[in-house]
């Protein structure tokens, strides 16, 4: 395997629990492509990271080509409570976190967000001063500060 496409000894977290209110059905079960938006997602994470994880929905999810879907220790508490699921299960201690919906990350810009490895987390800034944290870094370091938002 070439350096370039050696796995991160990382753990990526997509975030599929949500109740997609606002668009009216299951967004992970949408089709793209030949797959879904989830199935999508997994599979570019899957060629990048050495483990990855499903947060939320496990029940949902459960009978597709998913092996590691997990339940959210807090449901119902948005995205914050998947952040925290998967940190909690996570393998490594640094998690790559994304959406299930979010199908356009490309491996190069995950890669990049990922090789700053001197924070507890990393939140990509677009130009026009935009955070994006569901295609962020976190560390389990941020563990106590996320339950205490979670349970305070």
């Amino acid at each position: 395997m070439n350096e370039i496409s050696e796995k991160l000894k990382m753990t990526a977290v997509i975030l599929a629990g949500g109740k997609s209110t606002r668009f009216g059905q299951d967004k992970a079960a949408v089709t793209f492509g030949d797959t879904t938006l989830l199935g999508h997602i997994h599979k570019l994470l899957n060629e990048i990271f050495e483990e990855v994880l499903i947060a939320g929905g496990a029940q949902q999810h459960a009978g597709a080509d998913y092996v590691n879907t997990i339940n959210d220790v807090y449901p119902d508490r948005g995205p914050l409570g998947g952040i925290h699921t998967g940190l909690v299960s996570a393998k490594y201690e640094r998690c790559f976190v994304t959406a299930c919906d979010t199908p356009f990350l490309k491996g190069n810009l995950i890669r990049f967000i990922c090789s700053f490895t001197d924070a507890d987390v990393v939140i990509p800034r677009s130009s026009n001063g935009k955070l994006h944290p569901l295609a962020a870094v976190y560390a389990k370091s941020c563990l106590a500060v996320i339950k205490k938002h979670l349970t305070g």
